[in-house]
């Protein structure tokens, strides 16, 4: 049959495409608390001293302590992550008729969408969810061992935790076989991950070997062997609720297990047994005690001409923290920006004068603090950074039109603004006009700067695909792709087109360059529902479905079915073509 010139549609085939690549902000109504303004000030100002890390290694989503992990990161300022071995693939789907993949991509979702509340990272390994299990060697035996410790060693290379919380005991009191394995391998990567004779090709991918300095235990069946306590029900004025009540609000976007949860007022706390104390502290005095957190200790491996100037700028950055503190939350909501600003400046001039010669460790907790510096920098002057695209789904030849968008809503005068797009191999960009920028290139207070792009894929453009499902599993584990190591463990690619924002501003201690990187978007508004902007998918010209997806057809029947195949074209123009049903003889 002819096929008529379609107009743009959205592609039913596409739509677990879609699912896949929508961040969780985007479907599960999750507002992340590190955006704009005081609160998110507030809460980054808790995370600027101090070097603090803590991995929680679970199962499944949902077996992690979301209360421990928002107390940790939103009132003590810890850097925390959960990793979880499977995305959930082997349950139940209460929201919707996805199952296996599909139900791990949702449930990679909602543990996005809860990270953003409770201020963790999300890790994964390759393991999929096969099912329930009742022994770990089970477990063990369809992930083979060597392989998930693998992954495990990975994250911990990859995350430098000095504490390392296992949810599971790793013995058959877990119930759960998976339960037991997670249990098994927590254990194990904690005495291996600083061992170089273990996983060695793992040091060529650009992570260091890295030994965690305590092990602790949840203490979730036996409360009385907690050895430290951590609060999770005090009431937190920054946020106007306890970080169990945060908690809470973030476990009830597990809603494809039905987990809505309530929000209980009062007291509250999260056990924890030390079972591993390589510094001989304890734990009386707290899950870091004998843990050297300071900053500036950060930079004692340095060489002695190196180490004097960072160490100086270090203490200064304290200082301008310090100050940044003291200044908020007063009249002058804008008062913390001076000390910010000098802030980034402090951290920027101990980078330089480490130079070369920072290992890994200076590297990793200097990039960290001048990031947090730099968001509450912007969060305190009120400055916004979009990057929006006319069109959601792009295809392979298309040029689409995208705008870089500055709003400066502080006091403080932006200079030398300017944004560029970082785009994928073969992609192009043409910068169209810039508006809104002084004479000087500068942002002035109040006012807003758009860079329109026109941005040409190639016609071989790489379509919107996880990472992790680019190549067919092997058994029950995902393949991740061998040339792209920074993306193991990650929940998600990113987005392949970001836009890169700079600007300068003047301080106690001269001029500090300010960078930002934004994702592009596709922003819109629903007339029931107000704007929502979705990520933007590269898919194919024209798509097609058929429905049923399956028949059952008794070799005694000789009575015709009815298939109808839905054909869908994403192209702007159009498409022409012929559908051609192929039967058996």
């Amino acid at each position: 049959m002819a096929l008529r010139r379609l107009a743009r549609a959205s592609s039913s085939i596409l739509l677990l495409t879609l699912l896949a690549l929508l961040p969780a902000p985007a479907r599960a109504g999750a507002q992340s608390l590190d955006g704009d303004g005081l609160i998110a000030t507030g809460l980054l100002l808790r995370q600027m001293d101090g070097v603090k890390r803590v991995l929680m290694i679970g199962a499944h989503p949902d077996d992690e302590d979301t209360s421990l992990l928002a107390a940790l990161s939103r009132r003590y300022g810890a850097q925390t992550a959960y990793l979880a071995l499977t995305r959930g693939e082997g349950g139940q789907n209460l929201i919707g008729p996805e199952l296996w993949d599909g139900l791990g991509i949702i449930r990679t979702g909602e543990l996005q969408a809860a990270r953003k509340l409770d201020g963790g990272l999300q890790f994964f390994t390759r393991a999929f969810d096969y099912g329930f299990s009742k022994r770990a060697d089970e477990a063990l035996t369809f992930w083979p061992h060597d392989e998930l410790l693998s992954d495990v060693v990975w994250i911990v290379r990859r995350f430098r935790p000095q504490v390392i919380v296992t949810v599971f005991h790793g013995t058959p009191v877990d119930g759960h076989g998976q339960h037991q394995a997670a249990g098994i391998v927590a254990r194990e990567a904690f005495k291996v991950a600083g061992d170089p004779s273990r996983y060695p090709e793992q040091l060529r991918e650009g992570v260091e070997v890295w030994t965690p300095e305590k092990l602790f235990e949840l203490a979730r069946r036996n409360p009385s062997e907690a050895t430290t306590e951590i609060e999770t029900g005090e009431y937190d004025p920054l946020l106007g609720r306890s970080e169990l009540m945060l908690a809470m609000e973030a476990r009830s976007f597990h809603r494809s297990q039905d987990m809505g949860a309530p929000r209980p007022l009062g007291p509250r706390t999260s056990g924890l047994r030390l079972e591993t104390d390589r510094t001989g502290a304890g734990d009386a005095e707290g899950m870091f005690e004998g843990i050297d957190t300071a900053m500036a200790d950060a930079a004692a491996s340095l060489p002695q001409a190196q180490a004097g100037p960072a160490k100086a700028h270090l203490e200064a950055y304290r200082a301008s923290l310090a100050a940044a503190r003291e200044h908020f939350g007063g009249i002058d909501p804008y008062a913390v920006v001076a000390p910010l600003e000098e802030a980034v400046g402090h951290l920027l001039m101990a980078k330089k004068a480490a130079g070369s010669a920072a290992g890994t460790e200076l590297t990793h907790v200097l990039d960290h603090k001048i990031d947090l510096a730099r968001r509450a920098f912007l969060a305190a002057e009120g400055v916004r950074l979009e990057v929006r695209a006319d069109d959601e789904r792009v295809v392979p030849g298309q040029t689409v039109r995208v705008n870089a968008i500055a709003w400066n809503g502080g006091p403080t005068v932006l200079k030398d603004a300017d944004a560029a797009l970082a785009l994928p191999a073969g992609w192009r960009a043409d910068l169209v006009k810039a508006e809104g920028l002084a004479s000087d290139a500068s942002l002035a207070p109040g006012t807003l700067a758009t860079w329109t792009f026109d941005v040409a894929l190639p016609p071989d453009a790489e379509l919107s695909k996880l990472y992790y499902l680019r190549q067919p599993r092997d058994g029950w584990l995902y393949r991740w792709p061998a040339d792209h190591p920074e993306l193991w463990g990650l929940p998600r690619d990113p987005a392949p087109v970001h836009g890169t924002f700079s600007f300068s501003v003047a301080s106690g201690v001269g001029a500090v360059a300010i960078d930002q990187d934004e994702p592009w978007r596709y922003v819109a508004v629903n007339p029931a529902r107000g704007e929502f902007n979705h990520p933007v998918l590269t898919v194919p010209a024209v798509s097609a479905s058929i429905t049923p997806g399956a028949l059952v057809w008794p070799q005694d029947r000789r009575d015709p079915r009815t298939m109808t195949v839905a054909v869908r074209s994403e192209a702007h123009d159009g498409s022409k073509g012929h559908v051609v049903l192929q039967a058996p003889a």
